[in-house]
């Protein structure tokens, strides 16, 4: 059977799982077999907004109630928009999944990674096997690179751990961690950013190791806290907590104690002064 101008609604018991639209499709009584082109799929959210799917083909199968999309597919949630390759729908858990790289475009940042997991009820999303983030603005602008990344809607929330690190870089500084968890705002953009688990940050000579740090994008920050310390060629410093100012490249660190080591031909002694060499 030969249908054009096609509008459809599915079902997942009394509620509606999918509503939309296709120019034509063909569908075949003896099999359950669908296969549709130029296809919008809308895919209801429960307290996150509606998941819409467009392909230029489709193909499913009503008795299994699964279907796959292919041939530059975009998904759009919102002022968020995704796109890939191929993706697939599986009416028994509700969750469409993609085996194709895949880059994901919001308001401030643009995300790729090899595969990806949506589910429209909660608006969470999961993108794994070598991810990574470049958030635009602000100037400079701040690159997350992790193994896998979890974006948690309803927490706005998004959590990379790293196989073994996340790094986050701006500019010439690099903080390393095995796990970060971003808070966005209203807008999407990362907020503020926590790492934990064998931190370290670096910027050019200097290297901060603590328990965990948190990056605040807005005063481009980061504090350290959990037995910060503070190396610096041979110098290393300890204390309480450890704020680095990213701007202006400067280290604060409370309750300081440790080993300063000084430059050759360097003095100590308040008020001495070397004389100049003969």
């Amino acid at each position: 059977m030969r249908l054009e101008g096609v509008q459809f609604r599915a079902y997942r018991g009394v509620d509606a799982s999918a509503s939309g639209t296709a120019s034509q499709a063909t569908y075949r009584r003896n099999s359950g077999a669908v296969e549709a082109a130029t296809v919008r799929v809308t895919l209801p959210g429960n307290g996150a907004p509606d998941l819409t799917l467009a392909a230029p083909v489709l193909v499913g199968d009503l008795a299994a109630r699964s279907w796959s999309a292919r041939g530059s597919v975009v998904l759009e949630r919102g002022d968020v928009t995704a796109r890939t390759a191929t993706a697939r729908y599986s009416g028994a858990d509700g969750v469409v999944r993609g085996d194709e790289p895949v880059e994901v475009v919001g308001p401030g940042y643009r995300l790729a990674g090899p595969s990806f997991t949506a589910d429209p009820a909660t608006g969470d999303a999961e993108i794994r096997g070598g991810v990574r983030l470049a958030a635009s603005p602000p100037s400079p602008p701040v690159t997350v690179d992790a193994d896998e990344v979890q974006y948690l809607y309803k927490e706005r929330k998004v959590v990379f751990t790293g196989k073994p690190f996340v790094k986050l870089t701006r500019e010439d500084a690099v903080l390393t961690c095995r796990k970060l968890v971003a808070e966005n705002d209203d807008q999407g953009r990362i907020r503020q950013a926590v790492c934990s688990g064998d931190v370290k940050l670096t910027r050019g000579t200097r290297v901060v190791t603590c328990e965990t740090a948190t990056f605040e994008e807005k005063t481009a920050r980061v504090t350290c806290a959990g037995d910060p310390v503070l190396r610096d060629g041979e110098n290393v410093m300890r204390g309480d907590a450890l704020v680095y100012d990213l701007a202006a490249d400067k280290a604060t660190l409370s309750g300081a104690r440790g080993v300063i080591v000084p430059p050759p031909g360097a003095e100590f002694s308040p008020g001495k002064k070397k004389e100049p060499a003969r």
